[in-house]
């Protein structure tokens, strides 16, 4: 008998609409399917923790980054079980981490026949994934700079209780520019405490990152942690420096480096199981593109083996 599955809809994603709602429902016509849409911010985590105590095989979602992060959230919320479902993120937002980090296309219906085909061999695998307080995440959680730019656009973006289409690029660099000229870029909040003698040193802002990418610009990788990996502990990028020249050349290597990121500018940790972000005053935080709220304080841990993906074939 074919799995039960969930397909939860963001109705507002910005590749989502009635046609691809109906391509999509009948490329995986084949499984047993329930689709729903969401109807407000929180609402996919809602869907997936009943989902899971329904008994669903597979949870899927038509989605970005953020519905993605409330599914997981939702299919763990009773914690770590081998009654988790399977759950794979089809890529229906704009950049599609995840996603993509999982080797789905970022071409909605293609992924979509590569999940139908994975889900309908029945193979898994699980993912590691990264824990700051009780908040669970998949690819990234960043502190500072980065997270108060994820706190602006969405107070620019959130109509009340929803989530709406995606940023345009050029408004996002915009608050990208506006936001690094306001930040005190004289004064560094965060220190951090992990293994292997990290720890100590003032910085500005922060990635701890659970997989590579953080983000895509077009097709083109930005990794701040370019070799970190759902398959071992949490990489750490932290800034010394926003001036712009050492941004400026920070940027540069998350663009192209296969190695861990140097230089005079950066604090860099590999493999951490855990660490502890400290601020000296409140301090912006975002998992998966999702702003968290200003905090003091961030414990972190990496917990191996949370999430069951489908083992994607001919990729």
């Amino acid at each position: 008998m074919p799995p039960r599955c969930l397909l939860i809809v963001n109705p507002r994603a910005t590749r989502m609409n009635p046609g691809a709602r109906d391509e999509l429902t009948d490329i995986l016509s084949g499984l047993r399917l329930d689709v729903v849409d969401t109807a407000r911010r929180g609402h996919a985590a809602e869907l997936a923790r009943t989902a899971r105590r329904e008994g669903y095989d597979v949870v899927l979602t038509a989605s970005g980054d953020g519905s993605a992060n409330e599914t997981v959230n939702g299919l763990l919320a009773d914690g770590l079980a081998d009654d988790v479902p399977v759950f794979a993120p089809l890529p229906a937002g704009g950049t599609n981490v995840f996603a993509r980090s999982i080797g789905l296309p970022n071409q909605l219906g293609e992924a979509a026949r590569l999940v139908r085909d994975a889900v309908t061999a029945g193979g898994s695998r699980r993912l590691g994934l990264g824990l700051v307080g009780d908040r669970w995440f998949a690819f990234v959680c960043s502190l500072g700079l980065d997270a108060e730019i994820v706190r602006e656009a969405e107070q620019l973006r959130f109509g009340v209780g929803v989530r709406p289409p995606r940023m345009p690029a050029a408004a996002y660099l915009t608050l990208l520019v506006r936001q690094h000229l306001r930040t005190d870029r004289r004064h560094p909040a965060l220190t951090f405490d992990g293994a292997g003698g990290a720890h100590g040193e003032a910085i500005f802002m922060a990635f701890v990152c659970n997989s590579a990418p953080w983000t895509y610009l077009g097709k083109r990788a930005v990794a701040p942690a370019p070799t970190a990996s759902f398959d071992r502990g949490l990489d750490v990028l932290g800034l010394t420096s926003l001036g712009t020249l050492a941004t400026m050349r920070v940027v540069r290597q998350m663009m192209t480096a296969q190695a861990p990121l140097s230089g005079p500018d950066v604090v860099t940790a590999e493999d951490q199981q855990g660490l502890t972000m400290l601020s000296i005053r409140p301090i912006a935080v975002q998992v998966d593109g999702d702003f968290l709220g200003m905090r003091t304080e961030a414990t972190f841990r990496s917990v191996p083996a949370a999430l069951p993906v489908p083992l994607l074939t001919g990729r």
